[in-house]
């Protein structure tokens, strides 16, 4: 009985040992604007406020003041009404600080918020490059505003998306910790960086209809983003840098309502990719799948050209096709070393500019051409470099899907 007492008090001890030290100061606003001159000169000495009744955004930049240039790191605001219940845009932002007038950067002061209960919107940048931990999003929230919690690298675990929010731009960039992401509304917009820097999300649980047309960065440097993603049926096209550095992602599931990419892959995990018929337009200078892990590859027509060193570092790669139309480049397939077939499905050589486009180094490489295309390929610069050049009457399954040539 004495042990079980002990342990009891022991666990009471501890679970009060973090409030040890600490300044907690409750308000209640009965008129707007007036925290401030509720609080006089102690805001510099509080460590957590807990904030109820009607407040405006005076209040709120109050609040900032004591985060920012005091000593505050937790703010309660779960019984605080806001005028038409929106946080205003940089409502708790970390401020840029400058030390020994040399380095630059963020204090990651605000640690913990508790939003209010009826909250329907957090403005742009509220959150931007504070320290929090954990963030709950109340079920009433509508609208988050542009890099509501960007740079926010504390913040881990799971986020959940409330369902009547229905676009996120910026809205978790540069939140490195985070985990999960749960997007419960049944249509969200994707724009510019949505995602961007996520190192350790693993798990992105998307709405079936959701829509990144043209946005760019969404998923950059989510390195941890495991599986594929299924871009939905209502994309038409696809921006910058949509998956660049995405390296544990192994399939992207395009659309046929797709018709223009413009979108690099470089240091993506892709393994596979399958072109809709509807694209008509990829490019060039920027559709590039550096260190990307493909064993097989088809350059189709819309690809026009492969810039040099477009897939550098593709070490798995083993077969590569292109159709007639598509133009190689100098160095388009260095450090591909295991590549062993080419095919090229057109009777006519395709173009090659500035230099030799494939591997320096390639060990019995065989070239595969239509039915009595050998002369022609044996006469065309760089392509005669193939010790081995064979005529097929039929092209493998996965080169006849790909190529719009064998396909008319």
């Amino acid at each position: 009985m004495m042990k079980k007492q002990f342990l009891c008090l022991l666990q009471l001890c501890l679970l009060q040992l973090p409030l040890a030290g600490k300044v907690v100061q409750t308000y209640h606003v009965v008129e707007p604007g007036t925290l401030a001159e509720m609080m006089g000169e102690s805001w510099q000495g509080i460590d957590s406020l807990v904030v109820s009744g009607e407040i405006n955004n005076d209040d709120v930049a109050t609040m900032r003041q004591c985060v920012n240039e005091g000593r505050t790191t937790g703010v309660n605001l779960q019984d605080a009404v806001l005028p038409d219940d929106a946080l205003p845009d940089g409502a708790f932002a970390d401020k840029l600080r400058i030390y020994d007038d040399q380095y630059v950067g963020y204090d990651y002061r605000l640690q913990n918020i508790t939003l209010p209960k009826n909250l329907r919107s957090i403005g742009g940048n509220a959150f931007a490059n504070c320290g929090l931990r954990h963030i709950d999003l109340p079920e009433t929230l509508e609208s988050i505003g542009v890099n509501a919690f960007s740079g926010c690298c504390w913040l881990s675990g799971k986020v959940c998306v409330p369902p009547q929010v229905s676009a996120l731009t910026g809205t978790f960039n540069g939140c490195e910790r985070v985990t999960e992401i749960e997007i419960q509304a049944n249509y969200c917009v994707l724009g510019n960086s949505a995602f961007d820097g996520m190192f350790s999300l693993r798990h992105l649980q998307l709405p079936e209809n959701w829509c990144a047309n043209n946005s760019q960065c969404v998923f950059r440097n989510c390195r941890s983003l495991e599986g594929e993603i299924v871009i939905p049926a209502s994309t038409t096209k696809i921006g910058l840098d949509l998956f660049v550095m995405c390296s544990s992602l192994k399939r992207v599931v395009l659309p046929e309502s797709l018709y223009y990419c413009n979108t690099s892959f470089d240091y993506s995990g892709l393994e596979d990719i399958v072109w809709p018929k509807s694209m008509v337009y990829g490019n060039a200078r920027v559709f590039s799948f550096r260190h990307c892990k493909f064993r097989q590859f088809f350059a189709n027509y819309f690809m026009r050209w492969v810039e040099p060193k477009n897939f550098a570092g593709n070490e798995l790669l083993e077969e590569f096709g292109l159709d007639p139309s598509v133009e190689l480049r100098a160095d388009a397939l260095t450090g591909c070393k295991l590549l062993r077939a080419v095919y090229s499905v057109g009777e006519t050589p395709p173009r090659i500019t500035g230099g030799n486009p494939f591997p320096d180094k390639r060990v019995d490489a065989v070239l595969y051409v239509p039915m009595g295309a050998t002369e022609a390929y044996e006469a065309a610069e760089y392509w005669n470099t193939f010790s081995q050049i064979v005529e097929l009457e039929e092209f493998p399954e996965w080169v006849v899907s790909h190529s719009k040539a064998l396909q008319q």
